[in-house]
């Protein structure tokens, strides 16, 4: 299934000032992409924030593709971003975070709700506002919402929302 607009980035120096305009002083963004698009990423980003790191979020499986002419990719990048001086909360991690992927079964990019709950704690404290401008299956809600985070977000496709809020209702407010 084809995502609206997900076949060119005529739209990302856009979002990124509109992201820089509501985004609080010394925050971290966080943004997936693969090896594909990192390029125009890094080169947008950089016009205004800081770039701190590129984090690789390992699948934990070989994706499909080009079965025989290419090597399986079992990874994702994430622009780890900063608006300011923020630390980072807890001990020092690596840049390799292995996380299993989804099935995709709610969403064609749906990241794993355990992978964003880890990113959220790293960089907010308990009842921050995490905002998701990509919000697909609500995986950053649900995430924020086990954290004891508020949220905001928001999804172009209603198809989405609708999964998205039945799984956000299905959420416990915490993991333990």
């Amino acid at each position: 299934m084809l995502i609206k607009n997900d076949n060119t980035l005529y739209w990302l120096d856009d979002w990124l000032k509109e992201i820089k305009r509501v985004m609080k002083e010394d925050a971290h963004l966080y943004i997936f992409t693969s090896w594909h698009n990192i390029d125009i990423f890094k080169q947008k980003v950089e016009k205004y924030f800081h770039l701190k790191n590129i984090l690789i979020w390992e699948k934990n499986n070989a994706s499909m593709g080009d079965l025989y002419g290419d090597y399986a990719p079992k990874y994702e990048m994430i622009l780890f971003i900063s608006n300011g001086n923020k630390k980072l909360n807890g001990k020092r991690d690596p840049n390799i975070i292995k996380a299993r992927r989804t099935s995709n079964n709610n969403h064609p990019t749906e990241k794993p709700v355990n992978l964003l709950a880890y990113l959220i704690e790293k960089s907010s404290k308990e009842n921050d506002i995490v905002l998701d401008t990509f919000a697909g299956s609500f995986s950053t809600a649900r995430a924020a919402k086990l954290t004891k985070r508020n949220f905001i977000a928001c999804e172009i496709e209603e198809h989405y929302c609708k999964i998205g809020e039945k799984l956000l209702k299905a959420t416990p407010t915490r993991l333990f």
